[in-house]
């Protein structure tokens, strides 16, 4: 069973073309942002290609903006944070949502849920424990065990390691490692080379969201220059090895693991006890120098690793962007003083509520415009407005409704309209925040109000509540959005990626909340061990703000838009019911 990707562009991937065989473990290694996690989404089915085709054993794995379930089925992914992806009652049932597309014998399944158990170090006492009242370590190889009781044909993990004591990862390791050697293939990506890279096959570097090398795991620790060009870092035992290595140690250079190295160094030991090693002369390290640098051009000129070419065009491209480039529109707004951005926001928020009804279209317009000009994606709104869209739908409905049975279309126009209005605002709001961070809209609110704190109004408060409901609009929809990819990957489902299907939705809706209220409670610890207690504390602030000669130009902008609205709306010819 082979995954196939052809000229593949999603998100920030581009151009990428791998094909992973059957059998093997693969680590996707790369700074944070290089497009590891992304690379593993867009094979799992999360991120449908701008650009390209993928396959999984020969079957397309998009049919339209649909995923086949033949080419998922035997397919499963761990996501970064694999304990935010559980929200069953209990153990068990975490175990059963995940198998239910399995459709097993039960004595089947539960072999299948006490091996999975035993391989990331849990008893089978822990069953009937609720997921949530379990530590953050314990969640997490609930979460593994969960995908590996699946027994898939692909495993996908994305971090898999991290949180885990060193027991628990080297069990989990070499369990995978064994499900490769089974037959099975597995993609890790990963920063822990100390552990994945021992027992890898196969090495992928990720940079600027293209591959930067394909080659053999032991390669790579032969050649320690690829790994610490590209910003990876070596593992432990390779660092060390390099090191002594340059000081006159007599010792390998290829020692994929802790014990290879510690035995490579004993031997070197009993080879010279007496000798003390020293220093390599400038003439060696210069030859040493020579070396890596001839190692990175014969990569660049060979035909399976393309390490040095990626090396150049990235530095080449970073110079033009640093070369003085004018900032275009969307950096231009971000880059503004808050206050002035609350300024526009409010402005054409009033001007939205208080135009005619022929106001509403040009209003449209506008936004339009600008989120066109600020590079904001429709999905983003999409996501955000289709719960309000639905529930227009249903008030438009229903305020129509006359007694006995009927319907005034009146009623319902006048409803939608002023919905629309509302609509229209939250849109705003999407943009707002999309081109301000939080800190800096509660910072902004704070000074703008400040004239008001000897009226003992507690401007403080009120900034924050504001920054945060403004913020809570684009986090509910992020939230629901990663419930729905976990519903997907765990239980098969095929569709549409970020939907909900209804069936699952009275599953999801209690873990969405108690999602949303734990990230209240993160929120409120962080404010506490910054001492934020009480309002009004003395404090620092992490956001200076200062009123730019450009802050003012583009508040003149927003109040003339704001007139040219209203204008135009009155021009309009009047609407009436």
């Amino acid at each position: 069973m082979t995954i196939d990707l052809k000229n593949v562009a999603v998100v920030s991937l581009r151009g990428v073309n791998l094909s992973f065989p059957s059998g093997t473990l693969t680590l996707l290694v790369g700074k944070t942002g290089a497009g590891k996690s992304t690379l593993l989404r867009s094979i799992s089915g999360l991120e449908r290609p701008t650009l390209g085709d993928i396959a999984i054993d020969g079957t397309p794995l998009w049919n339209g903006h649909r995923v086949q379930m033949e080419a998922i089925q035997n397919l499963t992914m761990v996501f970064q944070s694999p304990e935010q992806q559980l929200f069953a009652t209990s153990v068990k049932k975490e175990f059963e949502y995940s198998l239910r597309p399995c459709k097993l014998a039960e004595g089947v399944a539960k072999h299948r849920i006490e091996r999975a158990l035993r391989t990331v170090g849990l008893p089978p006492t822990m069953l009937d424990l609720a997921p949530k009242s379990l530590s953050g370590g314990q969640q997490r190889r609930v979460a593994i065990a969960t995908a590996l009781a699946t027994e898939p044909a692909w495993l996908l993990l994305d971090e898999p390691t991290a949180g885990l004591d060193a027991p628990a990862a080297d069990a989990l390791s070499h369990d995978i490692r064994d499900m490769a050697d089974r037959g099975r293939g597995v993609i890790v990506a990963t920063h822990d080379l100390d552990v994945w890279l021992p027992l890898a096959d196969r090495l992928i570097i990720m940079q600027n969201g293209q591959v930067a090398a394909d080659l053999e795991a032991a390669y790579a620790v032969e050649n320690p220059g690829i790994l610490a060009d590209s910003g990876v870092g070596l593992p432990a035992s390779a660092e060390c090895t390099a090191y002594l290595r340059q000081h006159g140690w007599d010792i390998p250079a290829a020692a994929l693991s802790p014990q290879e190295a510690a035995q490579d160094i004993l031997r070197c030991l009993e080879r010279t006890p007496a000798r003390v090693p020293q220093r390599t002369t400038s003439a060696e390290q210069a030859v040493s120098g020579k070396r890596g640098k001839w190692i990175g051009h014969m990569q660049s000129t060979s035909d399976h690793v393309q390490y040095g070419d990626h090396i150049h065009s990235s530095a080449g491209h970073m110079q033009s962007a640093e070369g003085g480039a004018k900032l275009d529109f969307r950096q231009y707004i971000q880059k503004l003083d808050a206050r002035a951005k609350w300024l526009a926001y409010v402005l054409l928020s009033v001007v939205i509520l208080a135009v005619p009804v022929a106001g509403i279209l040009p209003s449209i317009v506008v936004i339009g415009l600008l989120a066109a000009a600020c590079k904001v994606p429709l999905m983003r709104f999409w996501h955000i407005g289709r719960p309000f869209l639905l529930f227009m739908a249903f008030t438009v409905i229903f305020s129509g409704l006359t007694w006995p049975i009927g319907y005034s279309v009146t009623n319902g126009l006048h409803t939608l309209l002023s919905l629309v209005r509302i609509l229209l605002i939250l849109m705003l709001g999407v943009l707002f925040t999309e081109l301000t961070s939080t800190l800096e809209m509660k910072r902004g609110l704070e000074v703008a109000l400040n004239w008001l704190k000897p009226l003992r109004i507690p401007v403080e408060a009120i900034a924050f509540g504001a920054s945060l409901v403004l913020r809570f609009i684009p986090i509910l929809g992020a939230e629901a959005k990663k419930f729905a990819e976990v519903s997907q990957i765990r239980a098969k489902r095929v569709g549409r990626t970020g939907q909900v299907r209804l069936r699952d939705a009275s599953t999801l809706l209690m873990p969405l909340l108690f999602s949303l209220f734990q990230l209240g409670e993160d929120l409120s610890f962080a404010m506490e061990a910054r001492g934020l207690i009480r309002f009004g504390m003395p404090r620092t602030s992490g956001v200076a703000i200062r009123w730019d000669r450009k802050d003012t130009h583009f508040t003149l902008a927003a109040l003339v838009l704001s007139t040219l609205l209203v204008i135009v709306s009155i021009g309009l010819p009047e609407l009436r019911f």
